[in-house]
């Protein structure tokens, strides 16, 4: 069991050593970028700590300040750091490396030498074809894929001339992109008008690093964290998630699963199907009421609502539904339901909430 020990520690301490090493090379790194231009301006060292900050949250800030100082002083040469990083990283890491060290190369004015460096280092790294992918879509953002060509990273377009997403009408001169890969998610936005994202102005051309808690504000749509990582999801999904809803005594009844109560069907992904499935007074959209049988792609911020002139955006029953599903789950694991009925509703879903279906655990009534 000593002999065990001795090993596991060996291997943590070699794993440590590692990662202390790779920290430095990626500080170097992102250094030697920032400073091609003989330059590292404030911007420039915010931006690198932050993403050096998000990539390493274990290791000390003030550490990795200084860290940076020092490789701002002595500037290692490119393509010996990336030699080393090509053996230290995986494909997912070199695929978020590439994307970020861009956003340097676009803070410093996207000059000639800065793209050749770019297309060098990423050579070195061992994937020039990720470089040159990065490079042509933040360069060419109307430009179309090849047939049977793809991104080495996940997009979604919002708004433009051939969105993924469609925004509403008041934001007619909004556009952003979203990029994922790996945990790094990456917004940047490629429309005429600034965004805010948590009361902040990001303007046209400008990338931002997507964390929790923060939301994207444009006229007409709030879009919050947890949307956007579904957008990103939407293409994985093997089904699409979808809600049951009814008209009440004075709102919306919404259920996890069909019933025979049942008058409309939502599935959402990119964008949301409504399918009506019996006769029905709720109102969808512009589209109004419709006959059964009949399904019509709505927007998520289109509403649906009922003659009383309650009504829900099609992004606010995306939400429930994920409620809906929450709710089943604990049901699953927890026992009595009047513990899920108490704390789950409490917690989940607040004053929205005014009855909850004890017997099923399955259905809200969503009132004002």
């Amino acid at each position: 069991e000593y002999v065990s020990w001795l090993l596991a520690k060996a291997r943590l301490h070699r794993k440590a050593r590692r990662s202390e090493a790779q920290v430095g090379a990626l500080v170097d790194a992102f250094a030697a970028f920032a400073t091609l231009d003989d330059v590292l301006s404030a911007v420039e060292a915010d931006l690198i700590l932050d993403m050096l900050r998000s990539v390493f949250p274990d290791v000390d800030h003030a550490w990795l300040a200084r860290r940076l100082k020092r490789a701002v002083r002595n500037p290692q040469p490119l393509q010996s750091l990336a030699s080393e990083l090509r053996q230290s990283l995986d494909d997912t890491e070199k695929a978020a490396i590439g994307l970020q060290l861009f956003t340097l190369v676009d803070a410093s004015g996207r000059s000639e030498r800065s793209r050749t460096s770019y297309e060098i280092f990423m050579r070195r790294l061992g994937r020039p074809e990720l470089g040159s992918a990065i490079l042509r879509e933040m360069q060419s953002s109307d430009q179309s894929l090849e047939n049977g060509e793809s991104l080495p990273f996940e997009r979604v377009i919002f708004g433009g001339q051939k969105p993924d997403v469609r925004l509403p009408p008041a934001a007619k001169d909004h556009e952003f992109r979203l990029y994922r890969v790996g945990n790094l998610i990456m917004l940047r936005n490629t429309g005429a008008n600034a965004l805010w994202v948590r009361g902040k102005s990001l303007p046209t051309g400008a990338f931002l690093r997507v964390r929790e808690r923060q939301e994207i504000v444009i006229p007409g749509w709030t879009i919050g964290y947890d949307g956007l990582r579904f957008f990103l999801d939407t293409g994985k999904m093997e089904s699409r998630p979808a809600i049951y809803l009814a008209a009440g005594d004075g709102g919306i009844i919404a259920e996890r699963t069909r019933s025979r109560a049942s008058e409309l069907c939502v599935r959402f992904g990119l964008e949301a199907e409504v399918e009506v499935l019996s006769a029905t007074e709720l109102q969808i959209g512009d589209h109004g009421v419709l006959e059964k049988g009949t399904k019509v792609s709505c927007l998520y911020h289109d509403r649906v609502g009922t003659e009383s002139g309650y009504s829900l955006t099609i992004n606010d029953l995306r939400k429930r539904a994920l409620i809906l599903w929450i709710m089943g789950v604990l049901n699953l694991i927890i026992w009595p339901g009047d513990i899920l009925r108490v704390y789950g509703v409490a917690l989940l879903l607040g004053p929205m909430m005014l009855r909850w279906s004890a017997t099923t655990h399955s259905s809200l009534l969503l009132m004002k």
